[in-house]
């Protein structure tokens, strides 16, 4: 099993960078060309974005809106959901559980 942990992890990481990228590379740009505030959704309850509001609510409401219409949006966010597979993280966590429980079964029996 502890032979196995490499393409486990090495597969769950490229699907990350992937995502990462992709977020990075295509979808923020695509939301900075159409104004999209990214200051509203990096903000949080506790703990609002540094930056001062470029536009007012009403305005951001709109460009959000706008957004969610495009079809275009409508692709890039449909290809980011496809990478992400949820079943390879419930596939590997009791794998890596399991591979940290016989490590300490061998451990114990050295003592």
């Amino acid at each position: 099993m502890l032979a196995g942990w490499q393409s486990v992890t090495d597969e769950l990481r490229d699907n990350e960078l992937f995502s990462r990228t992709f977020v990075s590379n295509v979808i923020y740009p695509y939301l900075a060309r159409r104004g999209v505030p990214m200051s509203r959704a990096f903000a949080s309850v506790d703990r609002p974005f540094p930056l001062p509001a470029l536009m007012d609510e009403a305005e951001a409401d709109q460009a959000y809106r706008n957004v969610f219409r495009d079809p275009e949006f409508q692709a890039l966010v449909s290809e980011r959901y496809v990478w992400f597979n949820v079943t390879e993280y419930e596939e590997a966590v009791p794998f890596v559980d399991r591979v940290l429980e016989l490590i300490e079964m061998e451990l114990g029996a050295y003592d």
